[in-house]
C-alpha cells in the first residue's frame, strides 16, 4: 500500500526532472550559438533589479494588461518578461525581434520573521518539571 505522500513525492520528483531537462536544453542551446551570454544567475539578478527599481505606477509586475511590459528594459539582447507579485495575470504585449526572452521561475519572495531563540538552560540546572515530594532517603532506597 502506498503512503499518502508517495503521489505527491512522485509529482515533485517528476517536476524536478522536467526542470533539469529544460535547464540542460536551454544551456546547450545557449552554448551552441557561440555568442557570449550572461549566466542565468546574472540574468536573474538583473531581472530583480529591473523589477524592484520600477515605480509602482508602470511596474511591469503590477501591470494587468501588458501595456507596461517594455518599460525601462535594461538590455537590448534580452527582453525581460514580468510575472506577478501574486495571483494569475494574462497580458498581451509585443516583443521586439531579435532579443532572447528571460523570465525567472519565481516572481515573489515572502519573508516571515522567525521567533526569537529561547536561551539554553544551564546544564547544571534541574528542570522545573523534575521535582520530588519524597525525602531523599526514600528516593535512594527505591533505586536499590
Amino acid at each position: 500500500m502506498r503512503s499518502p505522500n508517495s503521489a505527491g513525492q512522485q509529482r515533485i520528483v517528476g517536476l524536478a526532472i522536467a526542470a533539469a531537462a529544460l535547464f540542460v536544453a536551454l544551456t546547450k542551446a545557449s552554448a551552441i550559438d557561440g555568442e557570449p551570454h550572461l549566466n542565468y544567475g546574472q540574468l536573474t539578478a538583473e531581472w530583480w533589479e529591473w523589477i524592484l527599481e520600477q515605480p509602482v505606477t508602470g511596474n511591469p509586475n503590477v501591470d494587468l494588461t501588458g501595456a507596461d511590459a517594455g518599460n525601462d528594459q535594461p538590455r537590448v539582447d534580452v527582453f525581460f518578461i514580468a510575472g506577478a507579485f501574486g495571483g494569475n495575470v494574462t497580458r498581451a504585449f509585443t516583443v521586439p525581434a531579435g532579443p532572447a526572452l528571460f523570465l525567472p521561475v519565481l516572481n515573489s519572495v515572502v519573508a516571515v520573521p522567525l521567533p526569537a531563540p529561547r536561551p539554553k538552560p544551564d546544564s547544571n540546572q534541574v528542570p522545573r518539571h523534575v521535582t520530588s515530594t519524597m525525602p531523599s532517603s526514600r528516593v535512594w532506597r527505591s533505586f536499590m
